[in-house]
């Protein structure tokens, strides 16, 4: 008889986005700093790019914080993806091709690659798509769950990701 791997759902980490929520607002603070207090063109650039960027993640952690869902589900039928603002959410287990831990900049990461990411990408809205793109353009993983949002290591997953895929073939 086979038996299916167990199902594992990943909780949010309140604690660590309370900490990115704070620390998007500091820097939310420092961008509003640069624009009323420096006249240099490159400080106003600056500032507004740090307004916008880390108002962002204030808001969706904040969203997050407010409307708590699991980061990483490790279902049946694949894994959904909901880790960062640019979650994929489900991707099949037939989807995957592979993944690894590897590390960008010091942030443990899971990377994860599709056999069509062209195919996984249409499903998603356009900003997402652009958003990934830019990530791979900086030398990431084309799908990547941040291993300093999840209370479980990053290897945990993969084992469980790879039992899953192997009942699943």
């Amino acid at each position: 008889m086979d038996q299916s791997p167990a199902e594992l759902i990943v909780p949010m980490a309140r604690a660590r986005l309370l900490v990115v929520l704070l620390g998007a607002l500091a820097f939310v603070g420092a961008g509003v700093w640069l624009v009323v207090r420096r006249d240099e063109v490159g400080a106003q650039f600056a500032g507004w790019a740090a307004i916008t960027f880390f108002g962002a993640c204030g808001l969706w952690s904040l969203r997050r914080l407010r409307h708590p869902r699991a980061m990483v589900e490790i279902r049946a039928e694949g894994l959904v993806d909901r880790a960062s603002a640019i979650g994929v959410g489900l991707i099949r287990w037939p989807e995957i091709a592979d993944a690894f831990v590897y590390h960008f900049g010091r942030r443990p990461m899971l990377g994860i690659e599709v056999h069509d990411l062209d195919a996984l990408l249409q499903r998603l809205p356009r900003w997402k798509r652009w958003a990934l793109a830019a990530n791979m353009w900086l030398g990431a993983a084309p799908i990547n769950i941040p291993g300093t949002l999840l209370p479980v290591p990053l290897e945990a997953l993969i084992e469980r990701m790879a039992a899953h895929m192997r009942s699943s073939e």
